[in-house]
């Protein structure tokens, strides 16, 4: 038998290795501490948002802003005309940049009581903010490695101390929540988003998809290589075998492994 190999179908080893070194859990001054700088956090948020308010009117112009200011409204009548005036796709070159930041200021723009220019700087600042918020939102000390992908991004909450290994997937569309001190192996894809198949030999182009959550709790180990599907929760302090597929709920301190994932035993 190799020892030190993550799950073993021979017979149990007298003195295995360890899957998880035991974490501490925070102490109730680390806990209080850690409220205290999330309440500084959203203070300085707060304080930046309301600088923000106090000067958004006070601008300089860069020199492309009349060009994205004009694409803004080229993209606004694209979608209001049903797609027939198709001006915004040939635009100077903004259409290989994506417009969405445009779009949203113009249509801002006619809704609020400011000028072009102004309503694009307050519209700016806003996601400014809103970019702080989620930076503070995902947690401290997150470490990721080379190839992590993340998509689209919103729905998405991870604890501290969190280690995303190389060629981590997340798909967040259906939401995604990982706990604390969790550690994701190397490749693992957890996917909250499923296409549907339809009934009978119907297309699946087209069917649509499913989306569910994914939670995943604090002190979990999930080994290399693993795929964390649609509408599943793993417990805390589970360890989940490299190669796995987790179809289903995974009660916390259980390790599991194969596909579908099945319990090996608990951690005791």
């Amino acid at each position: 038998m190799i020892r030190g190999q993550m799950f073993d179908r021979a017979e149990p080893d007298p003195n295995p290795v360890a899957l998880v070194t035991p974490i501490p859990a925070p102490s109730s001054a680390e806990l209080t501490t850690s409220r205290i700088l999330d309440a500084l956090a959203l203070l300085v948020v707060g304080i930046v948002g309301v600088l923000a308010l106090l000067t958004f009117r006070d601008y300089g112009l860069s020199w492309d802003d009349y060009a994205h200011a004009e694409y803004g409204d080229l993209l606004l009548k694209l979608y209001a005309s049903g797609f027939s005036d198709q001006r915004a796709l040939s635009w100077v070159n903004l259409y290989y940049y994506g417009g969405g930041f445009d779009l949203l200021a113009a249509l801002a723009a006619k809704l609020l009581p400011f000028t072009l220019f102004e309503t694009r700087r307050l519209i700016g600042a806003a996601v400014g903010i809103v970019g702080l918020l989620v930076t503070w939102r995902i947690g401290r000390r997150v470490t990721y490695y080379p190839g992590v992908w993340i998509t689209p991004g919103r729905n998405l909450r991870i604890g501290d101390d969190v280690d995303l290994a190389v060629g981590v997937l997340i798909e967040s569309a259906g939401g995604v929540e990982i706990g604390d001190r969790a550690l994701i192996g190397h490749g693992v894809k957890i996917i909250a988003d499923n296409h549907v198949i339809p009934a009978g030999r119907g297309r699946i182009f087209g069917a649509g998809s499913v989306r569910k959550p994914i939670r995943i709790g604090s002190d979990v180990w999930i080994g290399a290589n693993c795929v964390v599907l649609a509408g599943t929760t793993i417990g805390e302090g589970a360890v989940v075998g490299a190669g796995s597929v987790v179809t289903r709920d995974v009660e916390p301190y259980s390790v599991v492994a194969g596909s579908p994932a099945r319990v090996l035993r608990v951690r005791d």
